[in-house]
């Protein structure tokens, strides 16, 4: 996925709060930023997708972009991101059993400011929903 500049909004909802399919979390190059999985309200396996312009280091391993799944990543994980840009994207995944899904028209994100980050509020499909299908926290350590 090519790299953006702004956060993009999902203008399908018509809920008084703004849904995001995609997000831009403020990175420096090398730091060291934090992901918690908070909560999972949904039979399908949830996940979050990163990537910045000039990759990112998880477990070790320099990755272009990375799938943490809730089932299966640590939790918190430690993020290392490499940037120029000083932006990591950041949007929810799942899978119903059929490979990765994202980005549908129904899907997305309500976005709340938390001391040092954000908590993401995550919808797969449906209009119908309290955004709590996967609930995380990405925040910057080095504050």
């Amino acid at each position: 996925m090519k790299m953006i500049k702004e956060p993009v909004p999902n203008t399908a909802f018509t809920i008084s709060e703004k849904v995001f399919m995609i997000d831009l979390f403020s990175i420096t190059n090398q730091e060291v930023i934090s992901l918690t999985f908070e909560e999972k309200n949904s039979p399908w396996k949830q996940g979050v997708w990163l990537s910045s312009d000039k990759g990112v280091e998880i477990q070790g391993q320099h990755l272009v972009s990375a799938t943490l799944w809730y089932e299966t990543a640590p939790n918190p994980i430690l993020i290392k991101c490499f940037t120029s840009s000083g932006l990591l994207m950041v949007y929810n995944v799942w899978d119903k059993g059929m490979g990765r899904a994202s980005q549908s028209r129904s899907s997305g994100m309500l976005i709340e400011e938390i001391p040092f980050g954000r908590r993401y509020k995550c919808n797969d499909i449906g209009f119908e929903t309290g955004f709590d299908k996967l609930v995380f926290k990405v925040v910057h350590l080095d504050t």
